[in-house]
């Protein structure tokens, strides 16, 4: 579904408890999209805040990019396994573990 998502700008979310990842299936994780890695060029704002039940940012795909990220925010996601680094060209990647649900 992220691949879909080349124009995605901002990126906010929060206060949603029962929420355990941004992209992916719901239920299950997914083993299709495992070793990939998924770019959204032009995401420039990322934002999860008061996100008590999240365990990553993606099911399914460990690994994403954000050449473009300016702002990062994440807050109050104690569960939240997903980390976050700059890559030695400046750009902002995400890795998470791969969970089987």
């Amino acid at each position: 579904m992220a691949s879909g998502l080349t124009e995605l700008q901002t990126l906010r979310v929060s206060k949603a408890s029962q929420l355990l990842g941004v992209f992916g299936q719901d239920d299950h994780a997914s083993l299709v999209n495992v070793d990939k890695e998924m770019v959204l060029p032009n995401l420039w704002e990322l934002s999860l805040e008061q996100l008590s039940s999240i365990v990553c940012l993606s099911f399914g795909c460990c690994d994403f990019l954000f050449p473009r990220l300016e702002k990062l925010k994440v807050h109050q996601c104690p569960k939240l396994t997903t980390k976050f680094a700059t890559t030695p060209d400046g750009s902002m990647s995400a890795q998470s573990k791969v969970l089987l649900i």
